[in-house]
């Protein structure tokens, strides 16, 4: 009798210790893959940098090409470009809802059911119109001015009411120069994202009427991201173009950063938080990703953030030296 107890103890004990191993095992598992996404990154930035006249010759040959383009010399090529970026950007977590093998890596609590959101092609249409038509307004009637672009092609396409094609430059952009653009954009953008972001969710007006949707969901997906009011959305729009508007970003620069900030986006209202993700890549707490922004969408409290957490980490410290000095009070 006290044999089958002794082994009925230890088979207890055993299975009690296997899930903190395995949870050990995997933890590992994944410190040994950012590790591996650092160098591969270090690794492709080093090439890069002792390649840099053949990426400025592949960078040439690009706006050679796409400058003779319609599609890119179209006043509407950014607005549309926004939409036809944005859903094949989301196909990847869409198919990974539907293997099992990346479920581990779902953001605990984001939901055990699919976390992609289905979507007739009617409702997507909608989708696209509501944020295409204010921003082709505004391409219709505005002349748009990159740097590059001499004062004369500007004075000629003034004399038009309406716009039909964008006066592009002739050069082609600097590495260097495209790089710079995109960090400083992408910080620009950060703070001014931060601004309102902050201000929608501290005034119950602005919140009620132009953010709350944006926080009604079961559990949170991709699909999220568009889930904005037309007012949010133009705002989101204005501070992304804000940074490099005030550079003189080259439009291939601006092209670039599109696809940058939707995939961030995207990545940020996933639901999942995979070890290989940006955010892990660079030093740790640099930035956000998706983890935070669901604590975000959970709390509604805190991570205002978009890319960045040094404005939200500041804001936690404050709350916690006000909340300590209320307790010795």
């Amino acid at each position: 009798m006290s044999i089958v107890l002794t082994k009925t103890a230890a088979k207890v004990k055993e299975e009690k210790y296997l899930p903190s191993l395995s949870l050990i095992a995997h933890q590992c598992s994944d410190r040994n893959v950012i590790y591996l996404a650092r160098f591969v990154t270090l690794a492709v930035i080093f090439m890069g940098w002792k390649n840099l006249d053949g990426l400025q010759l592949a960078v040439n040959g690009i706006w050679s090409y796409v400058k003779t383009q319609w599609w890119y010399q179209t006043v509407y090529n950014e607005t549309f470009y926004v939409v036809l970026w944005s859903v094949p950007a989301m196909i990847p977590y869409k198919m990974m809802d539907k293997f099992v093998w990346f479920h581990k890596y779902r953001i605990k609590n984001a939901g055990q059911d699919a976390l992609f959101e289905a979507y007739s092609a009617a409702e997507l249409l909608i989708e696209s119109g509501m944020y295409c038509l204010p921003l082709m307004l505004l391409d219709t009637f505005h002349v748009k001015r990159y740097a590059g672009v001499t004062d004369d092609v500007i004075e000629y396409k003034r004399h038009d009411w309406i716009q039909v094609t964008r006066g592009l430059p002739e050069d082609p952009p600097m590495i260097g120069d495209m790089i710079q653009h995109l960090i400083i954009a992408l910080i620009l953008y950060d703070l001014l994202f931060f601004s309102q972001h902050y201000v929608f969710h501290k005034v119950p007006y602005l919140f009620r009427n132009f953010h709350q949707m944006h926080h009604t969901h079961d559990v949170i997906n991709v699909k999220v991201t568009n889930r904005l009011h037309i007012v949010e959305r133009l705002v989101l729009v204005l501070s992304a173009n804000f940074g490099l508007k005030i550079q003189g970003a080259h439009p291939l620069t601006r092209s670039i950063f599109i696809m940058v900030f939707i995939l961030m986006l995207i990545d940020n209202h996933s639901g999942y938080e995979f070890p290989w993700g940006y955010h892990n890549i660079f030093p740790e707490g640099l930035i956000g990703g998706p983890r935070r922004h669901y604590e975000h969408h959970a709390k509604s409290n805190k991570n205002y953030q978009p890319v960045f957490t040094y404005i939200d980490t500041f804001l936690d410290w404050n709350r916690r030296r006000s909340s300590n000095s209320k307790k010795l009070k």
